[in-house]
């Protein structure tokens, strides 16, 4: 049941801040992306983008990649442009075989080095692939933090919807409570009785001609909703066309080059139906604070 605990209605905007290697069809390739960097010049498109629209991002970086040479210093310029920073983790591997110990062992380090390096309290986490479980989200809640972005309801993606949330209570669309630490989910819609994702990365993207369908359908929802979480990946706004290594099936090649050119028009426009909705955009932190106080 939903508590209303607010009339407002807030949008969140976010990026997951990764190497291109980091990608899970790139990762599993011998050899990795090769030569290639690491694509983040898409972070910073993406940002100036947001900064036009006077909107604050949160960044949820690995800290392997907060690590790369001038990484951290590029984040720093944008957290003193009002942004956040949150945690991904220390590498991009699915938490699905990690034992509880060393997930608190690697959360705790990789939560060290994003302090350290960027100056900041960082107090959310999301799993890379959404691979969170109940047990490791525990785990997040005993070492104070203060929200976790890793539930994904949509079930047709490998790591998804392993997190279950029926002990919290749903504050907002898609955002959960349990004694003062936050849940907040990446935005789906429901459809003739399917679960569909309307939160980016590549369910944007990829939409293709279904787009304009998608697009009523985010204008539906957030007519109806008071939430909206949105995500993506730098190299899906990297001005360059990603390489396709050797090994890649077909599947995976499309999903690396498909709507590329076209997603910072859906972006702008996602903007626009939310903006004539009455959302206000904040960071993740922000939310986070403003629904639990106490808590963070």
């Amino acid at each position: 049941m939903i508590k209303g605990i607010t009339k407002k209605k807030y949008a969140a905007f976010s990026i997951d801040v990764e190497a291109f290697s980091d990608t899970g069809c790139i990762s599993r390739l011998e050899g990795g992306a090769g030569d290639w960097d690491d694509m983040l010049d898409g972070l910073d498109r993406y940002m100036d983008m947001l900064d036009a629209h006077g909107i604050r991002a949160t960044m949820f970086a690995l800290a392997s990649t907060v690590q790369s040479d001038g990484v951290a210093e590029r984040l720093r310029r944008y957290i003193s442009r009002g942004h956040c920073v949150a945690l991904h983790g220390l590498r991009h591997t699915a938490l699905d075989a990690m034992d509880v110990r060393r997930f608190r062992e690697e959360t705790a380090l990789a939560k060290e080095i994003l302090e350290k390096e960027l100056g900041i309290t960082v107090r959310g986490y999301r799993a890379p692939f959404f691979s969170l479980d109940n047990e490791k989200l525990e785990i997040l809640r005993e070492m104070g933090f203060c929200y976790d972005s890793s539930r994904m309801e949509y079930t047709g993606a490998q790591h998804n919807g392993r997190l279950d949330v029926s002990d919290f209570d749903e504050v907002m669309h898609g955002v959960f409570k349990k004694d003062g630490f936050m849940e907040i989910g990446v935005t789906c819609e429901k459809l003739f009785g399917f679960t569909v994702p309307i939160s980016g990365g590549g369910y944007i993207r990829l939409c293709g001609p279904g787009w304009g369908a998608v697009r009523s359908m985010i204008g539906h929802y957030a007519k109806r909703e008071n939430c909206y979480v949105f995500y993506l990946h730098p190299f899906e706004m990297s001005d360059r066309v990603p390489p396709c290594p050797d090994g890649l099936c077909r599947r995976d090649r499309y999903y690396l080059r498909h709507g590329l050119r076209s997603y910072a028009a859906k972006i702008e426009a996602i903007i626009k139906v939310l903006a004539r909705a009455g959302f206000e955009f904040v960071t993740f932190d922000e939310l986070s604070a403003s629904l639990s106080p106490a808590m963070c």
